[in-house]
């Protein structure tokens, strides 16, 4: 396959680079950036992105929301330390074929990966899946943890709406919208807006811009943002592959 690697550890990405030539596949560019990442991929319209999540210039991510509207876009496959919250909620993505943890992968599940994405399959190394499986859990108490208005007004907040935003919204006054922000800080432990506001993003609860959410229609909203995450099932065009290297 025709790869292009974005990878901002020059050491890192000529091994990658190296690996994946001893695999048999062509690499048409390596950078270091996201932009110029994305300025590679409309020009040589790669098969395979392998792609680093903490980049200096834009999240990975970026990246990926960027190709989501080209013609041709490749497949992706996200080769980071990054196991966090934050990554577990953008990782479910058409466009993302795979995850290898950097930290405690080996070149060669690179390698594996690959083989499998070139059969039409996913591949998501054993670190990953259990990190993310943990995240699961947590999410699911989170969820209990919540009402459906705690969960909207908390959806709210993380989308970065004001006090008087929110009262407009869902119609309450802005005082009672700062009662449901104080309650909400001391029920999950933060302290500040700022941490609230943080708290919601990384577990998935923030609105997308253009979105108009009504209070009796909450509940479809909710159950979308705080399902149980789960990788797709298989099937011909996407089935799953995890990796046995690891214990």
């Amino acid at each position: 396959m025709r790869l292009l690697i974005v990878e901002d550890h020059a050491i890192f990405r000529e091994a990658v680079a190296k690996a994946c030539r001893e695999f048999g596949h062509e690499i048409v560019g390596e950078t270091d950036g996201a932009e110029t990442g994305y300025d590679l991929c409309t020009r040589f319209e790669p098969d395979v992105l392998i792609l680093d999540l903490g980049l200096e210039d834009q999240d990975g991510f970026w990246l990926v929301s960027r190709l989501e509207t080209e013609r041709n876009p490749p497949k992706v496959l996200i080769v980071s330390c990054y196991c966090d919250d934050y990554t577990f909620t953008h990782v479910d993505h058409n466009l993302i074929f795979g995850f290898v943890d950097k930290g405690v992968s080996s070149l060669s599940c690179i390698g594996d990966a690959l083989a499998e994405i070139a059969r039409g399959r996913t591949y998501f190394s054993r670190g990953f899946r259990v990190a993310k499986a943990k995240r699961d859990r947590d999410i699911l108490a989170l969820k209990s943890l919540l009402t459906a208005w705690e969960a909207m007004m908390l959806s709210l907040i993380g989308s970065g709406l004001s006090d008087s935003e929110i009262s407009t919204r869902v119609h309450i006054s802005p005082r009672t919208v700062q009662g449901h922000r104080s309650l909400l800080m001391k029920k999950l432990g933060v302290n500040g807006t700022p941490q609230l506001m943080t708290f919601a993003i990384a577990h998935g609860y923030s609105i997308p811009h253009g979105i108009q959410i009504r209070p009796r229609s909450y509940e479809t909203w909710l159950q979308r943002i705080t399902r149980h995450p789960q990788m797709p099932e298989a099937s011909p065009h996407r089935a799953i592959s995890h990796d046995n290297h690891l214990s």
